[in-house]
């Protein structure tokens, strides 16, 4: 079976993270799992949409028998770049939030409004004026469209998913975590989160229209369950994930 996850930081996790736990679980119960774990810290939520398109030109990759996702960050951007490019390549040397995405392709990544782009001659140039054109409405819209470009791409291709968002960001709220805000507080953007297919989603309870909590809450919720940096889930939180995936994939008959 080929599992193949896509997410940030929160995917990745030094590869000791749920989607690695979930194979250790998998191959538990006679499972043969190899996975493709592209997560990625700063990813956001384009390559995030993107990332299992362009890899559907190599023949390992372009049906994976399931494909998790965990999408990221609202303020996060991309900006694709071409490899051959090589004096853009040389200006980007020493940021090491850039990822492949296609053949010949990579994609840099600002890791949010506030991010190592800042830090950095080369993507501070190529970040800042998105920034100074983009707003909360304008991120939201663009997060809800490679939600559902993927999701349509998956269900076209007939390739069984599971979904989730690193945080709840689908109420009403000012402020959710650091850096983000309530997707269900732009009224004209509902028309978009209700063409999300919610049931193919993992949250920590199963009547996700009551409650849209993911791993960031479960982490809080959890004793010791964040890192000492404050942010990242423990990896006590990963293993409880692990189990809510596991029993996702159970009931929805995902694998056989």
């Amino acid at each position: 079976m080929r599992l193949y996850t896509v997410g940030c930081s929160f995917t990745y996790a030094q590869r000791k993270g749920w989607p690695d736990i979930l194979v250790k679980k998998l191959q538990d119960q006679n499972i043969n799992i190899d996975i493709a774990n592209n997560g990625h810290p700063g990813a956001g939520n384009l390559y995030i949409s993107q990332k299992a398109i362009l890899d559907s030109y190599d023949t390992k990759n372009a049906n994976p028998d399931l494909v998790i996702i965990m999408w990221s960050g609202l303020t996060r951007k991309e900006i694709l770049i071409d490899h051959e490019d090589e004096l853009l390549m040389k200006t980007l040397d020493g940021y090491g939030f850039v990822r492949w995405s296609g053949q010949k392709t990579s994609y840099v990544f600002s890791g949010g409004m506030k991010g190592s782009w800042e830090h950095h001659p080369a993507t501070k140039e190529l970040f800042n004026p998105l920034y100074k054109i983009s707003n909360e409405r304008s991120m939201t819209q663009d997060t809800l469209v490679n939600i559902l470009n993927l999701q349509n791409y998956l269900k076209n291709k007939n390739i069984p998913y599971i979904m989730s968002s690193y945080m709840n960001y689908w109420t009403d709220a000012e402020r959710v975590g650091d850096q983000d805000w309530g997707i269900a507080k732009f009224e004209d953007l509902k028309y978009l989160v209700d063409q999300i297919d919610f049931s193919r989603w993992a949250f920590t309870t199963k009547h996700h229209f009551l409650n849209k909590d993911s791993i960031h809450e479960l982490a809080k919720a959890t004793p010791n369950g964040i890192q000492e940096d404050g942010w990242h889930p423990d990896f006590n939180v990963h293993e409880l994930w692990a189990d809510i995936l596991l029993q996702k994939i159970i009931e929805d008959k995902l694998i056989s």
